[in-house]
């Protein structure tokens, strides 16, 4: 089984415009409204994928458990839901059609001291029965920013492989816990590493830190520049493959899919490593943070082409 921890979940409104213009009136060509959060995403993308054992773990405030809910249970997704009062946040999703994204995301309610004390407890009868855990997404108000750190402990009691996608502080923290793999992009990974990383060079030597604190695989996106994978034994390298993007949004959740469903089945790291750039093309050419669909993602898994990288190029 795949258990996805969801501590921040959302409603994605994403809206489609032809121009944005900051400071003026801008016309909404098209809208849609989606049960999403990074961790909803990812579970959503997995069952797209066909992972047949999936778990969302995480708190739902009361107002909205519905909508999630009704997606998640469509999709053959066990909830394990801590309920809290009050209003899911609401994250808007700007998509312009020259591809520029600009995102809204509202912080989320506070969570109080017990609803911590009761994710734990529910986490830690899940992640026993779980082959793979997903941490991903922001940390609400109220929550230790080292919560990641304390359940990746709790997982790897278990002997579960645990993938973080994080940012910032809930990153840094996490990775004093050791994750298995880690899936930041080109912008978390330059606020972690607390510098710019312009270069093949330097992005390779950022990746080499994240190993010698202890994390074993690292898979970078890079958007339009594909995506770079370096584990104990092999250091990949991807281009993008061109097709028609929609949205952009949620198209991270759907590689850290890819990595998760691979660990799931066994498979070596270079297939773990296609699928998951071949999950993120798919779901760059649905609009919103809709499932990617299968039949995309197997066309675009035969075009995905590999090599080595290397920090003074690529070959």
């Amino acid at each position: 089984m795949i258990t996805v921890v969801t501590l921040n979940p959302s409603i994605d409104r994403t809206l489609m415009l032809d121009a944005f213009h900051p400071g003026q009136t801008n016309r909404v060509r098209q809208s849609r409204v989606d049960a999403g959060g990074k961790g909803v995403n990812v579970c959503m993308h997995l069952r797209a994928l066909g992972a047949e054992q999936i778990c969302c773990v995480g708190w739902m405030r009361a107002a909205d458990e519905r909508l999630f809910s009704e997606s998640l249970e469509k999709a053959g997704v066990e909830q394990r839901w801590i309920a809290l009062p009050g209003h899911v946040r609401v994250n808007t999703k700007v998509c312009v059609d020259d591809g520029q994204l600009t995102e809204l995301n509202e912080a989320g309610e506070e969570v109080p001291l017990q609803a911590i004390e009761a994710l734990i407890e529910v986490c830690r009868e899940v992640f026993s029965r779980s082959k793979a855990v997903v941490m991903t997404g922001s940390v609400p108000p109220g929550v230790p920013k080292d919560i990641y750190a304390q359940l990746i402990r709790l997982a790897h009691e278990t002997g579960a492989f645990c993938l973080l996608d994080a940012d910032g502080a809930a990153l840094a923290e996490g990775l004093q816990a050791e994750p298995d793999c880690v899936k930041p992009n080109r912008a978390e990974l330059e606020r972690l590493m607390g510098e710019a990383l312009p270069d093949e060079t330097a992005l390779l030597r950022a990746a080499h830190r994240l190993q010698e604190a202890g994390v074993s695989a690292v898979c970078i996106s890079l958007g339009d520049q594909g995506a770079r994978y370096i584990d104990q034994s092999d250091a990949l390298a991807a281009d993008a493959i061109p097709v028609p993007v929609l949205s952009t949004v949620g198209a991270g959740d759907a590689m850290v899919a890819g990595l998760a469903l691979a660990v799931e089945r066994d498979l070596p790291a270079r297939q773990g490593f296609a699928a998951a750039v071949a999950a993120g093309t798919a779901a760059v050419i649905g609009e919103g943070t809709q499932p990617l669909k299968r039949e995309t993602y197997d066309q675009a898994l035969k075009r995905v082409r590999l090599r080595e990288w290397r920090g003074d190029g690529m070959e």
